[in-house]
């Protein structure tokens, strides 16, 4: 009888000891929706704060940075013409840095060669043709049939060269 209440014990200390785990995966799911829906609806503002209390909550969610980093460029995009050409810097880096976050993460091929066409895309924006020539490789690495990433890099080798002989 003291055997199965043990066990009992037990398994209710494990089961409420999870709990607070699996709401904190509730809410940054919450938070990553929340986040969907505002991209959707061209609140890239919004949808940036949003991205960042999903990853405050778990810091390895591959669609969150993916997301984010979509989110900067958009708000990049809007505003980046406003923007001193130190702060627009800044974004860009922060913009890549969640790319390359969500790469490390993702296990997906077809998502990682996204996201590598997208760092290769902010590469080539900031003149960073060296940079445009390695992600577009990588994206090639996880998506061989990608033509628009071919073509991408194509464009980028040629501007690499033509930086290097000016």
């Amino acid at each position: 009888m003291k055997r199965n209440t043990i066990h009992i014990v037990l398994a209710a200390l494990l089961v409420i000891g999870t709990l607070p785990a699996v709401a904190q995966k509730k809410t940054c799911k919450a938070y990553l929706r929340g986040g969907n829906r505002a991209y959707r609806d061209s609140t890239y503002q919004e949808a940036d704060i949003r991205y960042r209390k999903a990853l405050e909550l778990d810091g390895q969610v591959a669609d969150a940075h993916y997301n984010l980093g979509n989110a900067l460029f958009r708000e990049l995009a809007i505003g980046g013409g406003n923007m001193e050409q130190e702060e627009l810097k800044t974004k860009a880096q922060e913009l890549v840095g969640e790319y390359q976050e969500a790469a490390q993460i993702e296990t997906d091929k077809g998502k990682k060669a996204h996201i590598f066409h997208n760092v290769g895309n902010m590469m080539y924006l900031t003149q960073n043709y060296q940079g445009a020539v390695e992600a577009y490789m990588e994206s090639l690495r996880n998506n061989p049939a990608d033509d628009e990433t071919r073509y991408n890099l194509a464009k980028a080798m040629y501007m690499l060269k033509q930086q290097q002989q000016d």
